[in-house]
């Protein structure tokens, strides 16, 4: 069975975002390596969500598996375990599927139709592969993620808008600095990680040659080496600062820059400033904002210029999402019948043998090998039905009753592999019961009932109990 733990960075405060961002490696290890029931694990983390997708036995409680796993996320992160489970929410089934593609399709980010989270969905998949923390159904289920995305954005006109927050941004600052190109443009970046790669590709697209790089951990020299750009030492940052029309923030490692530092190294420059703060735990204070001459902007104020996506756009897109989900439960369904077809034919070709032995045994002459071939004949006639109705048993999930008729007509015993959507209610609802927020279903920035992934009939459904 598959869960996931979601959270939203807008859920978070600056602090709690920061030590998040940079577990997920020892989180795999700890999930892993202390005896609990979690067989794999995914982590997905970006500036704008932490996501942890599991895999667990089926009759383990969903419930405890959560607490393992906030535990787990308490020891590494340092937040107090009552804080995580008041932001984490436990999703399954069917919809811990729609939400992964619907992520992965950009359907669920800062700005609708993103292109960027779909390498970052492939990218926590790579990392758990290397790390060795997969299972096959997580392998699956990001796989067909990826697909599912690569679907969306080759039948739809959602990426259309949905440019890289990074390209946004840098939109955004060209209207602010009321240029109408960044050819021009000086751009310091703060962070050689992947976001700064791309930033580096988005800058080169806009013809921007002066574009230098700070890391605080002494990593410049090797990015520029292989992405471009100029590094900085810290004793040549002030100078760049000083002279840049533009800095940009995507290191995400907990160093800041200050308000009081930034405003000492620019008391000597009238230029306008532009200040891009990508970085979920804030790379540069947010007091900057009251320095003279300087403009912030926010992962939140980027996403309030993000333009609307076209409403029959997102229909489509997520009519595709939705046929994606019913492909891929299928496909696991037929995949989880399929333990019982091996055992079914496996018992009738061992009764085939054994007529097959006497008959040899027993019949001399040209007649053995006509009879020979009739029994096989029969005995793929007589398998054929019940391999046809598996198929069709296991898409309306009635696996169960499936593997009980094969035990009370032929003693066959099987034990199904776990399923993603194997435990009672999860077809239905998906969701595990949230004590710690009275009111689940808030409207989220989007304008929709979404709770960290829950969908609109999800939080219907859950009123409506409660009502």
């Amino acid at each position: 069975m598959l869960a996931a733990l979601v959270v939203n960075y807008r859920d978070l405060d600056v602090d709690a975002a920061a030590r998040l961002h940079g577990v997920s490696a020892p989180l795999l290890w700890h999930l892993l390596s202390d005896g609990s029931a979690v067989s794999g694990v995914v982590i997905l983390s970006t500036c704008s969500r932490f996501e942890i997708y599991c895999q667990i036995p089926s009759d383990v409680c969903v419930l405890s598996t959560r607490s393992t796993v906030l535990s787990a996320l308490s020891n590494c992160s340092g937040l107090p375990l009552s804080r995580l489970f008041a932001i984490f929410n436990q999703i399954q089934g069917q919809l811990l599927v729609k939400h992964l593609f619907a992520v992965a399709s950009g359907l669920d980010s800062v700005i609708a139709g993103e292109y960027q989270i779909g390498g970052q969905v492939r990218r926590a998949l790579s990392d758990a592969q290397t790390a060795g923390t997969t299972t096959g159904p997580l392998i699956r289920l990001f796989q067909e993620a990826s697909r599912t995305a690569k679907t969306v954005a080759t039948r739809t006109t959602v990426n259309a808008s949905g440019r890289s927050i990074a390209a946004l941004s840098l939109d955004i600052a060209l209207s602010v600095m009321r240029h109408e190109t960044l050819a021009a443009a000086s751009v310091v970046i703060f962070g050689t990680g992947a976001y700064a790669a791309h930033i580096m590709e988005v800058l080169r697209g806009q013809k921007c040659t002066a574009v230098f790089v700070f890391s605080w951990t002494g990593r410049a020299e090797d990015f520029t080496a292989a992405k471009g750009g100029t590094a900085l030492s810290l004793a040549e940052l002030p100078a760049a600062i000083a002279a840049a029309d533009i800095i940009l923030g995507c290191s995400g490692n907990g160093a800041r820059l200050d308000a009081s530092t930034l405003g000492s190294w620019r008391q000597h420059t009238t230029r306008p400033l532009v200040a891009i703060d990508l970085s979920p735990n804030n790379d540069f204070d947010p007091a900057i904002a009251h320095l003279p001459g300087l403009e912030l902007l926010t992962l939140e104020s980027i996403r309030r210029a993000a333009p609307k996506a076209d409403i029959e756009t997102l229909r489509q897109a997520h009519d595709l999402v939705q046929d994606a989900v019913h492909r891929f439960e299928e496909q696991e369904s037929i995949r989880q019948i399929d333990t019982a077809i091996v055992a079914l034919r496996q018992h009738v070709e061992g009764v085939l043998a054994a007529e097959l032995k006497r008959l040899h045994q027993q019949e001399r002459g040209a007649a053995v090998p006509e009879a020979s071939a009739a029994l096989r004949r029969m005995a793929q006639q007589l398998l054929h039905t019940p391999m046809v109705r598996a198929r069709k048993m296991a898409t309306a999930g009635e696996h169960h009753a499936y593997i009980a008729a094969l035990d009370a007509l032929f003693g066959i015993s099987v034990d199904l592999p776990d399923h993603p959507d194997s435990s009672p209610g999860s077809a239905e609802l998906g969701v595990i019961p949230w004590p710690y927020r009275a009111q689940p279903c808030q409207p989220s920035l989007h304008g929709e009932s979404q709770a960290a992934g829950i969908w609109p009939e999800a939080c219907a459904t859950r009123q409506a109990a409660a009502i």
